[in-house]
């Protein structure tokens, strides 16, 4: 019995490896780079004003999507929680993206990342605020991962770290 318990576990473990490698049944995780001081943004695009009401607010984030690159960024969560405007300047998309992420009192800087294809090249920027570390133990609270799907569809799953999760329900 303890030898086919084993033989079960082994085979779990094979399978769920061999989900996660694959991207969760077919997708593949996207990288993101942090953006340089020196570089700039320029262009058009789709801007994603994203905010989640729960855990004070602070599951709130900005997404620039570059138009015309056929990949479209959709945030994992009821369509209720973001907004989206298209054909957007890069100088407005950004400026209204500050004005989102700023509004918590606790806000002290932000963080630009670039969100690349498979192939390296940007198809998007995320906006994310960074908060007094004092009051949450970290400065960035989020964890924001990318899911490249079918038709060029990227999937944004956008959550707490665990550590600030505790720490607000113990309050």
């Amino acid at each position: 019995m303890k030898k086919l318990s084993s033989r079960f576990v082994l085979a779990a473990s094979i399978t769920l490896i061999s989900l996660i490698s694959s991207g969760c049944g077919g997708g593949k995780f996207l990288k993101t780079q942090d953006l340089q001081s020196n570089e700039t943004i320029n262009g058009f695009y789709t801007l994603i004003l994203y905010q989640d009401g729960s855990y004070e607010g602070l599951k709130t984030i900005a997404f620039l999507q570059v138009e015309g690159e056929g990949y479209s960024l959709v945030p994992f969560a009821p369509d209720y929680e973001y907004t989206v405007m298209r054909h957007i300047s890069a100088q407005e998309a950004l400026q209204k993206a500050f004005a989102w992420i700023k509004y918590n009192p606790l806000y002290k800087n932000y963080e630009i990342s670039r969100i690349l294809s498979p192939t390296g090249k940007t198809i998007g920027y995320a906006v994310r605020p960074l908060y007094d570390p004092q009051a949450y133990g970290v400065g960035d609270v989020m964890t924001v991962s990318y899911l490249l799907g079918d038709k060029g569809v990227v999937q944004i799953h956008i959550d707490l770290l665990q550590r600030v999760i505790n720490d607000l329900m113990a309050e």
